[in-house]
């Protein structure tokens, strides 16, 4: 009775047979995005739980890893529209810090500070803004955090809470302002994986107050969704300010030359000014994108439970 059925035509599946679902079903392959981890993990000795695991929870990773433009061009708008709001406010946390830290100079460590050692004098120069700079930008980010509730908050009121938070949250934010310079020291492809990684321990460690590791982990997570535009977010915060300067400098060298002011030392200043108003808004446009992607943490977790079950 078998012999007497023939397949005459085959046609090309137009779904997945696990799921039924097509957003994830490649035609050609027959290969389903959503359920191929599954089919994979289910392959593998049941002993073997932890890399059953592992396969499930990459397979759910995957599908979320792309931050979609439009979220992009949504925190774009919201961050211009929160900087204008409360202007004043981000200004005075950066201007009170970055300025004055601009003009400490090798030259005025050693001629005004009396400090002769090479080694001291760059540990001054680049170790204690460096880590001034860190505890500012969680400053930055509780003010942007609280704003961005509705929450009142003030100059003083935010360096109250931060400096609240102890040694865990500044161990945290120095620590990932490190990882986040590895890649940018070393290698292209460092900055590429390292930068992204670290972006958000800051925010982390303001927002969800976890700490070390745990940051760390949370940061990797959401900074690997968005790399490319955190890495274009950095150039802009970097690149801007110094070809910025250039350029003003280079328009009022003339007016400025009788009061003995070379276009080194306007470059200089303008570098400092357009840092002070750009470096808040870098700082606004990562704290929305990183609460736009902190919601999804949870969805990876609650569809592997659905899927396993």
């Amino acid at each position: 009775m078998a012999n007497n059925f023939r397949v005459k035509t085959k046609t090309k599946s137009l779904r997945c047979e696990i799921c039924h679902q097509t957003d994830q079903f490649d035609v050609d392959t027959e290969i389903c995005l959503r359920c191929q981890s599954l089919v994979i993990s289910n392959l593998v000795p049941q002993t073997n739980n932890h890399f059953q695991d592992w396969m499930v929870n990459l397979g759910a990773t995957q599908r979320e890893t792309l931050f979609p433009i439009r979220e992009i061009f949504t925190v774009l708008r919201q961050g211009l529209r929160l900087y204008w709001q409360r202007f004043f406010l981000f200004f005075s946390l950066t201007a009170t810090v970055l300025i004055p830290l601009g003009f400490l100079t090798e030259d005025f460590t050693h001629y005004q500070l009396g400090i002769t050692d090479s080694f001291y004098r760059l540990a001054i120069v680049y170790g204690v803004p460096f880590v001034i700079t860190s505890l500012t930008i969680g400053a930055i980010n509780l003010a942007i955090f609280e704003s961005s509730q509705n929450q009142q908050t003030s100059f003083l009121s935010v360096y109250s809470k931060l400096f609240s938070r102890g040694f865990r949250f500044f161990f945290t934010s120095i620590v990932g302002q490190v990882y986040q310079l590895i890649g940018v020291w070393f290698c292209f492809l460092g900055v590429l994986y390292t930068f992204p990684s670290g972006a958000f321990a800051s925010e982390t460690a303001i927002v969800e107050q976890k700490y070390g590791m745990e940051a760390f982990r949370a940061s990797h997570r959401m900074g690997m969704r968005a790399p490319i535009f955190l890495l274009f977010l950095g150039l802009f915060n970097l690149g801007v300010p110094r070809l910025g300067s250039d350029f003003i400098a280079s328009l009022f060298i003339n007016n400025v030359k009788q009061y003995g002011i070379s276009l080194d030392d306007l470059a200089y200043l303008t570098l400092i000014c357009l840092q002070v108003f750009i470096f808040p808004l870098f700082l606004i446009i990562k704290m929305l994108t990183y609460l736009r992607l902190r919601p999804q943490e949870s969805e990876p977790t609650q569809s592997t439970v659905n899927s396993r079950r």
